[in-house]
Order: structure tokens, then C-alpha cells, then sequence
């Protein structure tokens, strides 16, 4: 799957932002919420979710900010959820930053 590209070039030592040796790769994930932390009130236990993260994914368990953590839809399988982030977040900045989209005069 192209979702995996990052991953691979993480685990190959060619990415441009590498964590120090020995990590887990994985940027994207997907699951159910264990447990929340203390003043988190967006998340519960049993919440279905994706979330990103720079480095970690490939583990069983993961403890990540809320503020990276966003809820999937009942139909929205696991697999799915998860590429949804760094998609989407690479598309934006590529016509943002790069293609410096932005709304015409009067639209939106």
C-alpha cells in the first residue's frame, strides 16, 4: 500500500525527521481507546479512533496526545481511518504551503 511509503523510508534511514536507533516505525494508527488521560473529556474508553504520531505505531499499545486523536466513523474500518491522517495532512500542506491554495475573493 502507498500509506506505508513514509514507514518504509523511516525504517531505511532515508525520511527526513529520523528518531534516534532503537524505535518502532509507524506514524498512522487506528484502534479502540484503553483508557484516557487525566482532563481528557473528547476520548472515552471503547471510543473507536485514529490518531498520528511521528514514530511508534508498529505496537501493540500507544499512548498519544488527545489533540492528535480523532474519532472513526461506525462504518470506517481500521485500516482505512488510519491513512486517513497523513493523507490528508501531506495533501493539505502540499497545496497550501507549496501550491499556496487558498480561497478566492468573496468564496467560502
Amino acid at each position: 500500500m502507498r500509506r506505508e511509503l513514509s514507514d518504509l523510508l523511516v525504517a531505511r534511514g532515508e525520511y527526513q525527521i529520523l528518531a534516534p536507533l532503537p524505535f518502532s516505525p509507524g506514524k498512522e494508527i487506528a484502534g479502540i481507546v484503553r483508557a484516557v488521560g487525566e482532563g481528557v473529556s473528547s476520548l472515552a474508553p471503547g471510543q473507536r479512533v485514529a490518531a498520528q504520531m511521528e514514530n511508534g505505531g508498529y505496537v501493540e499499545q500507544v499512548v498519544v496526545r488527545a489533540a492528535t486523536v480523532y474519532p472513526l466513523p461506525d462504518g470506517m474500518d481500521f485500516v482505512t481511518g488510519a491513512t486517513l491522517g497523513l493523507t490528508y495532512l501531506t495533501a493539505h500542506f502540499a497545496l497550501v504551503e507549496h501550491g499556496r491554495f487558498a480561497p478566492a475573493s468573496g468564496c467560502w
